[in-house]
């Protein structure tokens, strides 16, 4: 595999060959992570050259992904918009992605690889962004695709998954039945379960995230980053901090790391996740369902920016932070938004009852 010199366990920096489709490590199963030849490519892969780059995708920092052909959507690049409220405020809004989601950066990864090792066929045990996402990957790859969620999945997603050509299955039970149902018949059928590429590969495409941050600050990082969701995403945007650093972009400077978590949630957070908020000198913070959600309305009418619950989640640990006097009202600080609120209407307008004929517009467009 080219351009990638081994992967290296995340917590004992046990290394494995490149060639080698391995999740996680045999030895303590923590996070595998791709190393680079860096230095062979940095004569050509210059801040000069992507200045002048005309490749408006995440694949425009292709030396520091797996060297196989994209498959791609025109991923990445999303806004980085400055918000209303303040100047020191930047929203990545990740909603601007195919599909809606940050997801579309790892899973263009995971499905270039598969291309490359020519699997036809890509499972998943999803009932959410995931599925849609590999659904038009798969077909944007020429692949098909089978879908596996829970009877009370929303439906829309279904509609979504099967608008893209996917296979969809319905199962009486929960995420973990569907991942099961994969895993009984994934070697009957021939099926590739992304699952095992999105763990490998997922973080070497949403660390292009932070590849993009850097950029659209002029290589000057910001005090602090808020990010919500699964730990894969901050370890991912650590991780490009640290390779272009390696290549001489930046100096040592880091921001601030806060990792957004559901008020309430039992378990802690990814050791490695952990590790990365104590050196940046971040923390995690918790943020209820209720402030999340008045966190999108929020976002939605003063920024003109629809998001998912998640990423506004964002805003509302933000507002916490301040409040309690952790960023100061000067520090430019960057909030993630992971996904577009299309996927999470009642974000939006969470007591919004069915439209009714007085709401049609003149009378004539309906019924809604």
């Amino acid at each position: 595999m080219a351009g990638i010199l081994h992967f290296e366990c995340s917590k004992c920096g046990s290394r494995f060959p490149a060639d080698r489709l391995q999740s996680n490590c045999p030895k303590d199963d923590a996070v595998l992570t791709a190393r680079y030849d860096l230095t062979a490519a940095k004569p050509g892969f210059t801040r000069s050259g992507l200045a002048a780059d005309r490749n408006f995708s995440m694949w425009r920092y292709a030396e520091v992904l797996p060297q196989v052909s994209p498959v791609s959507l025109g991923e990445g690049i999303t806004p980085l918009v400055t918000s209303i409220t303040s100047a020191n405020i930047h929203i990545k809004d990740e909603g601007r992605n195919p599909t809606g989601s940050l997801d579309a950066r790892a899973f263009s990864v995971a499905v270039s690889m598969a291309k490359s090792l020519n699997v036809t066929k890509l499972a998943i045990a999803s009932n959410g962004s995931n599925a849609v996402t590999l659904s038009a990957y798969a077909a944007r790859g020429g692949m098909e695709s089978f879908v596996f969620m829970p009877t009370d999945a929303p439906q829309s997603i279904a509609i979504e998954c099967k608008g893209y050509g996917a296979q969809v299955t319905l199962i009486n039970g929960v995420i973990e039945d569907c991942a099961q149902a994969v895993a009984k018949r994934k070697r009957q059928e021939g099926w590739m379960d992304v699952s095992e590429l999105h763990a490998q590969f997922g973080i070497e495409g949403v660390k292009t995230l932070g590849y993009e941050l850097a950029e659209q600050l002029g290589w000057k990082l910001p005090g602090a980053i808020i990010y919500p969701g699964d730990g894969l995403g901050l370890m991912a945007i650590w991780k490009a901090f640290s390779e272009i650093e390696e290549i001489g972009w930046i100096g040592r400077e880091r921001p601030r790391m806060f990792y957004v978590t559901q008020a309430g949630a039992s378990g802690r957070p990814h050791p490695l996740v952990e590790a990365i908020l104590t050196d940046s000198g971040g923390a995690a913070e918790g943020v209820n369902r209720e402030k999340a959600t008045e966190a999108a309305g929020v976002w939605a009418r003063t920024e003109g920016i629809l998001a998912a619950r998640e990423g506004a989640a964002s805003l509302s640990a933000y507002q916490k932070l301040r409040a309690n006097g952790v960023l100061a009202e000067d520090e430019t600080v960057v909030l993630i938004n992971t996904a577009c609120g299309l996927r999470d209407l009642n974000a939006v307008a969470p007591n919004r009852k069915r439209f009714t004929t007085s709401d049609r517009i003149g009378g004539i467009i309906g019924p809604y």
